[in-house]
């Protein structure tokens, strides 16, 4: 019942009082709550209650900022995937502890491009790879990493759609260079066994393939 929008404020404030988090938890789903209901469900002592608040999508900025900072990493996470983040919460999300974090706000499709440059040069390769994924990766990005010793990187690069020229000739390029390091018997290489299937898949020079 909690969740139907139709209920009265009345029965709405009512509610978020309840000792119980589950229901508490499902007013925080209500497309219509009040203000004054979201800022105390924001506040609320249970981080689930607090997570269900954070995919509300009328938070107001100084409630979204709050949850940005929780305590909780799963409210943050929650937070990273709200679609209408101000831009110092997308910046201050984009550096927090949790990886978990770091990759949902990379996963945004209308991250500011200088946000994206920042996450790609994350230390975590998972989220490097979240950011060479975004619809929006800077070129920059992706030819530095069309580069990179990592072979997994240039895999996503090429994967993406419509590439430009620049990029294509540098994975290209990448791939002959990788081709001429190996010795191939047969289609095996003779240093390192690797096929040449799996060299030309990977744009990896001998013996560097698994890195």
């Amino acid at each position: 019942m909690a969740k139907k929008i139709w209920l009265p404020k009345e029965i709405l404030e009512k509610l978020s009082r309840d000792k119980s988090s589950d229901v508490r938890k499902a007013i925080a789903a209500n497309p219509d709550l009040p203000k004054e209901v979201l800022e105390k469900l924001s506040r609320d002592k249970s981080s689930d209650v607090r997570k269900a608040i954070a995919a509300n999508s009328d938070l107001p900025k100084e409630v979204l900022a709050r949850l940005s900072r929780d305590e909780s990493s799963d409210v943050r996470r929650a937070i990273a995937a709200h679609p209408n983040l101000p831009r110092e919460v997308l910046e201050g999300l984009s550096h927090d502890k949790s990886s978990e974090v770091r990759r949902g706000i990379a996963a945004k499709p209308d991250l500011p491009s200088e946000i994206l440059e920042k996450l790609a040069d994350d230390p975590n390769d998972e989220i490097k790879i979240v950011v060479l994924e975004n619809v929006n990766c800077p070129e920059n990005i992706l030819i530095r990493y069309a580069t990179y010793e990592k072979p997994k990187f240039r895999q996503i690069i090429s994967k993406r759609r419509n590439l430009p020229k620049a990029i294509v000739d540098v994975l290209t390029d990448r791939k002959r260079f990788a081709l001429e390091e190996h010795m191939f018997i047969n289609g095996i290489c003779s240093q390192c066994g690797c096929g040449l299937e799996f060299v030309e898949y990977f744009g990896s020079g001998c013996n560097r393939f698994l890195k």
